[in-house]
């Protein structure tokens, strides 16, 4: 059975992919760093499958302690802006959602991602062999992690160190979460400070769905505590 790495949407995992098939093929070739990293002219390795969950190609081998995963806790802030810019709007369930329900999803993404869901914990934050906080504060042990995890996978690879900090460059050169912390006119950072509304028991004095220009002008009147909450727990710039 091929090894498996879960990773949350807007982690990298494609980006992943490819750096180890590089590493695999000795292939040591930057990809151009457009939206992302989905394109099928890029090479993606077939030793790993790569999934999110719930996913129903992941049938039932993905289960808590049976894979590993590709996350962390502080980098969500980056990954759910990620997931904002580079695959929710091109995703056609989110296409087809009025603007008030695409921002409930977006709420409920973030939630997720806070640390306090039981399924993101037990499928992603318990089962952690590579740190993607590492991509932003130690790229270097992250190339450890990433040989360890291949050679315990018995999958050949190229130790390339050089390489690897190379293509973590490429990879935080599409990361633009500054574009969006603090930015009350960001649907992505409006739906983050509602979330933390919700998991900080904020008490909000508006019907978001009846009056959401009410909520845009109480997220502004509190951006600076949403934003001090943001930096205090999560990475906010790459």
């Amino acid at each position: 059975m091929k090894p498996a790495i879960l990773y949350p949407v807007g982690g990298g995992g494609m980006w992943l992919a490819n750096l180890i098939h590089s590493l695999h093929s000795h292939e040591f070739n930057i990809i151009p760093s457009l939206l992302n990293f989905h394109d099928k002219r890029w090479s993606k390795t077939s030793l790993i499958n790569f999934w999110h969950f719930p996913n129903n190609n992941a049938g039932p081998t993905i289960e808590p302690h049976n894979h590993n995963s590709f996350c962390s806790l502080k980098s969500q802030f980056v990954s759910f802006i990620n997931s904002y810019v580079k695959r929710w709007p091109y995703y056609d369930p989110f296409k087809n959602l009025t603007a008030i329900d695409q921002f409930f999803y977006l709420t409920n993404d973030a939630r997720w991602r806070m640390g306090k869901d039981p399924m993101f914990n037990n499928l992603y934050l318990n089962c952690i062999s590579l740190d993607t906080d590492n991509l932003f504060l130690n790229p270097v042990e992250f190339a450890c992690q990433l040989f360890n995890s291949l050679d315990q996978f018995e999958i050949a690879c190229a130790n390339n160190t050089d390489f690897v900090l190379q293509s973590v460059d490429n990879f935080k050169a599409t990361c633009k979460p500054l574009d969006h912390y603090g930015n009350i006119h960001s649907t992505g950072w409006q739906a983050w400070c509602h979330a933390l509304t919700l998991e900080h028991n904020i008490p909000v004095d508006v019907n978001i769905r009846n009056n959401f220009n009410g909520f845009v002008e109480f997220v502004n009147h509190n951006n600076e505590q949403f934003k001090n909450i943001t930096q205090a727990q999560f990475l906010i710039q790459v």
